[in-house]
This record gives C-alpha cells, structure tokens and sequence, in this order.
C-alpha cells in the first residue's frame, strides 16, 4: 500500500515471485504483512515499483476522490496543484454516496511492469451509473477520452458488458494518473478494478456461471409455484409466482443484464425500469408476505392498512420515476423498500405469537433474506460501504430465503391437508350419525315421522309475523303430503285463503293496520284445524291450508266455517270495519296425480272473488 496513492500495482502477485526459496506458508504470510507495515511507515515521499503481470486487484484503496458539489471543475482544473488538496483519499471518505447530485472525480495512479504483456481492463462495477468520463493520459500531458453510462447508449459502450469496463492502453514501465468524472441521479457507489484479460476471463466464466444457476433456480422456483396455483388455485401460490418474477426483473436490472440484453439501444429506459423493478419487488413482497401471514383476511387490523400504505407510496414512487420525477421517485422507493424489512418481521412475530405455525418458518426465511434487502438499501442510500457482502447481500439472503420459505410452503400446505382431513373427519362423523338417525327415523310410523317434520319446522320455517309456516315450507309440505297421498291413495285437499279488498285496508288505514288484519285472521286460522293439518301464510294477505286425509266436502265446510269467523273479527286499527275473505278449495284426484292442487284452488278462489267476494268456491279439476 502506498500512501501517496501512486498505485504501483500488483494483480495477483506470484508467490514464487516473492520467495525463491522453499518455505511453509505460514511464513509467505508473515513476510507479505512485514512488508505491507513497511510501505505504511514509509514517507509520504517514498516510492517503491511492484511489478505485475497477471491477476486483479481492487483500486479503492489507490483511490482518491474530489467532491464537485457546484459542478464547475474540468479535467484541467483538477490536474493544478491547487486543487490537489481537494482529492480525498477513498479510504478517507469512503466510496459509497448515496444519493447526490455533485460531480465525484476519482483519481488513480498506475504504473505498468515491464513485464507486463497482456492488456489491462478498468472495471467499475456500479452499472447504475448515468454518465462516466475515463481520461486516459497519452504519456505527454494530454488526455483521450472514454465515454459511457447507462445513459448513453450500449453500442458505445468500450467493451460490451453489463458492467463498465475499459480496456487500458499498455505503458509498460511508466506511471501514469487516470481520471473519471461521474454524474447520476441515482445512488453513488464508486467500485474501480484491475484485470488482465486472462484474469478476467476467468472470473467472468466463473459468474456467469454462478449467475446462471441463481437465476435458474428463481425460475425453476417461479414457474413451480405458479403451476402450484394453477393446480391447487391457491393465490398464496400466485402472489409467490409474481413475487419471484418481479424480484428477478430487479437483480437483472441491478446486475445491468436487463440493459445488456433487453434494450440496449434505449438508454433513458435504463434508470427508470430500474427504479420501477424496486418499486415492482416491493410490492411483489408486500402483497406475499401479507397473502402468507394472512394480513388480507382481517382487512381492520393494523397490519392491513401499513402493507396498504407501503403499496400506496411506492405506486407514487414508481409513477413520478415514470413521469419525470427520478430523482424524487427513486429516493422514495427506496425508503419504501428499506421500510419492507422491519414490517414484514414485525408482522411474522405478530402471526407467530398468535399460534400461526407456518409463519415461523416464514419469519426464519425472511430475518436473513430481509437482512439482506436491508443492508442493500443503506448500501444504496449510502450509509454503508461498497464490499462483497453489502453488494450481494440480497442474492446471498434470498438463496437462503428460497430454501426456508419453499419449506414454510410445504408446511403451509401440510397444515391445510390436515386441517382438510379433519374437516373430512368430521363431516364423515357427522353423516354417520346422520344415516343412523334416519335409519332410526325410519323404522318408526308415518305419523311420527309428520310429527317431527312438522315440530322441526316450527323451529326453523315460521313467519315470524303470524306463527305461521312460511311460503317455501308450505309448498314443501305440500309436496310430502301429495307424495303420501299418491303412494296410499289417501285423500288430501288444499284451501287458498284471500282477504278481500286488502289494498285498500293498507291504502286508508296504513300497512300496520293492515298487519293487524293479517294477524287476527292468523289466529282465527290457529285453532281450526286438526294437529296433521298445516296452514302457511303463502304471501301477503293470501293463506294456504293444507288438509291431509280430507275430502273436499270436509274441506269446503271448513272454509265455511273460517269465512263465518271472519265476518266476526273486529280491529281496532280499522276501526271495526268489516273484514271478508273468499276461499277456493280443491281436492287431490287419483286419476290425474299430477295435478297441481295450488294452482287449482286458486283458480276457485279467483272464481270467488269474481263472484262476488266472500264465498267458497271448489274445483275438482282444470
């Protein structure tokens, strides 16, 4: 380490190089620190030359950094010693920004070994980066320039790849000081390497290897948890589904695959699809983790309206990263994204507290790869530094998080099965015991079973107005009755009930009154019949009585009887005036069985109310 930060750089050192002679490696290691503690207490004037031939090595320690705030320095102003004392040393001030809108100039120094053969590579690693400026010195004082970000289209870029990447020119022997002046409206994070091709090569075989199986799998696991859904159609499937696919549009959008491959000739789209690829996995997240913790089935709990807010605010993020707005919207996606964490693990240990049990495994699945998502977003906003982990954080968490939270589903669908075989258990249980009391029923005569049907709906199919049976259980009834009759050729006949010139009771005296007449003549109705006979308030002001084992004659002297008994009923509500009905009766007929005894009693009632009102009316047959 040089502390002049003239980096005399060595890429990937040989240890034979180092140490002609044979000795153990505990000894390569003490020896390497003996001289790394030299160059830290060498002066400031010192000069030392490392020879490299092979290899990478990582400049942030070589590096130093000039904060433009007013945006007015050039590339010439900041070669005069009096801007010197403005560059910063990296390790000084740090290489992760944030959000800001000043111009950063890096500085770095290289000198090539003689040795030096294959050509060396300049990576930036950041590939969020809007506009990056390389000036290459030539040898004699003047600058080439290099242009690239990803606002600027990919064609140009100097090597086609997803992150930045120069190709040096050779300078074998001579120490020359490069420059690169970078702008972005989007996080600052300043990540400068060195490569031989070789090296380079090598590594890049090695990621996108690694890259390959990471995003393999989160596909594998996408399209798996969709055919889930479309299997079982549960949406908690469906949310996981679309989690997944939105959460793979963001690493492509932060790894630069998505400008790389997608639209590379649209470089504007860049920034903004990578602000809405973090408003779209907060989201993705928010909707999962609430399908999963089942926060969306108690829409009153807090938790409901937090996971609301957080969607809220990040449509209004992703709409102004859209509209113009960037700089605004990325900020607040960003803060809405870091604010994912801490709701979702307090959500988790609110269900694990309330017995949930898939929601401790979901809770372990989400401590580790929401510490990563966490961990990015202050690497984004700048509170933490550029590294490996803060870099990775989120594929090294969610590679974790898969295998948690795909186990979190199987139990989630175990617990489902056995609260499935439980329910079976009991309604099995329950139609046992149901098939026995029928059994029991039965064995037992006709007229008990008529007996319990006709209690049991009492209990549960009375008008609540007249104690009556209501419409539907009347026309059931009925249907019973009739089967009987058919099968045992017994007598059975129905009598309709109207009471004349009701509207205009409810028209003069108002509904309640009306209501008191319906009543009167309910509890006229109440007492006249025998414990089988049924009699339903069959809508309005019209009744249906039913009379099992009547004949028609029997029955058209009841009717009588009612219609005498109605002509005596006295309400008050209206004022005693006189109350008629009419009736129309008919009688089941064993040569036409299917004959619809409703529609032919009241045919006769209509009959009697043509004739006059207040009278029976009796049609054997249409």
């Amino acid at each position: 380490m040089i502390w002049d930060f003239k980096a005399h750089i060595l890429l990937n050192v040989r240890l034979r190089d180092w140490c002609p002679m044979k000795v153990s490696k505990l000894g390569l290691v003490i020896l390497i620190l003996v001289m790394q503690c030299s160059n830290i207490l060498a002066s400031p004037q010192a000069s030392s030359s490392t020879e490299f031939i092979e290899g990478t090595i990582d400049l942030t320690p070589y590096s130093e950094i000039l904060v433009d705030s007013d945006h007015k320095q050039s590339i010439y102003s900041i070669q005069q010693d009096a801007t010197a004392h403005l560059f910063k040393p990296t390790q000084e001030i740090g290489n992760n920004f944030g959000f800001s809108n000043s111009t950063y100039w890096v500085k770095f120094t290289i000198k090539q070994s003689t040795r030096q053969k294959d050509p060396v590579l300049l990576q930036f690693a950041n590939s969020l980066i809007d506009k990056i400026t390389l000036y290459l010195p030539d040898g004699s004082g003047g600058f080439s320039i290099k242009q690239t970000g990803d606002h600027v289209a990919f064609s140009q870029r100097d090597i086609a790849y997803r992150n930045f990447l120069f190709k040096l020119p050779m300078h074998q022997g001579e120490e020359r000081t490069y420059y690169l002046q970078l702008q972005t409206e989007g996080s600052m994070q300043i990540t400068l390497s060195l490569w031989t091709y070789k090296a380079f090569i090598e590594y890049v075989e090695t990621e996108n290897l690694i890259l390959g199986f990471y995003y393999g799998i989160m596909f594998l696991l996408m399209v798996s948890a969709f055919a889930f859904y479309l299997k079982i159609k549960d949406r908690l499937f469906l949310h996981y589904s679309l989690y997944l696919l939105s959460y793979i549009i963001f690493q492509l959008c932060l790894n630069g695959l998505s400008y790389h491959y997608f639209w590379p000739g649209h470089p504007i789209l860049t920034s903004q699809l990578t602000a809405v690829s973090v408003g779209l996995v907060t989201i993705g997240g928010i909707a999962f983790s609430g399908s999963f913790l089942r926060i969306w089935n108690t829409k009153k709990s807090t938790f409901f309206y937090v996971f609301m807010l957080v969607i809220v605010l990040t449509c209004i993020g992703i709409a102004s990263s859209l509209l113009g707005g960037y700089s605004f919207g990325v900020r607040l996606l960003a803060l809405t994204g870091i604010s994912l964490p801490p709701i979702v693990l307090i959500a988790g240990i609110s269900s694990v507290i309330q017995g949930y049990r898939p929601a401790k495994y979901f809770l372990a699945a989400w401590v580790i790869f929401l510490c990563g998502i966490f961990l990015a977003g202050l690497l984004f906003l700048g509170f933490v530094p550029h590294s490996f982990i803060t870099v990775y954080a989120i594929q090294l968490g969610s590679t974790i998080e898969v295998s948690l939270l795909g186990y979190a589903l199987m139990d989630r669908i175990s617990l489902l099965k056995a609260e499935k075989q439980m329910a079976t258990q009991l309604a099995t249980a329950y139609l046992q015991r149901s098939n026995k009391e029928l059994e029991n029923l039965v064995l037992k005569r006709t007229q008990e079973l008529e007996e319990k049907n006709k209690k049991l709906n009492h209990l549960t199919l009375i008008d609540s107005m007249t104690s009556l049976l209501t419409h539907n259980a009347s026309i059931e009834l009925l249907k019973k009755q009739l089967s009987f009759a058919q099968r045992y050729k017994e007598k059975l006949s129905v009598i309709m009930l109207d009471i004349d010139k009701f509207k205009s009771i409810n028209d003069v005296y108002g509904h309640p009154a009306g209501d008191q007449v319906i009543i009167g003549i309910a509890e006229i109705l109440k007492p006249s019949f025998r414990e089988a006979d049924y009699c339903g308030r069959y809508g309005g002001e019209e009744f249906i009585i039913i009379l099992p084992k009547t004949s028609s004659s029997a029955a058209i002297e009841l009717a009588e009887r009612i219609r005498s008994q109605v002509l005596d009923l006295s309400v008050q509500e209206i004022k005693n005036t006189r109350i008629t009905a009419s009736f129309g009766v008919s009688s089941f007929n064993i040569a036409k069985p299917d004959e619809d005894l409703i529609i032919t009693a009241d045919k006769a009632l209509y009959d009697a109310k043509k004739s006059g009102r207040n009278n029976v009316k009796f049609l054997s047959s249409l």
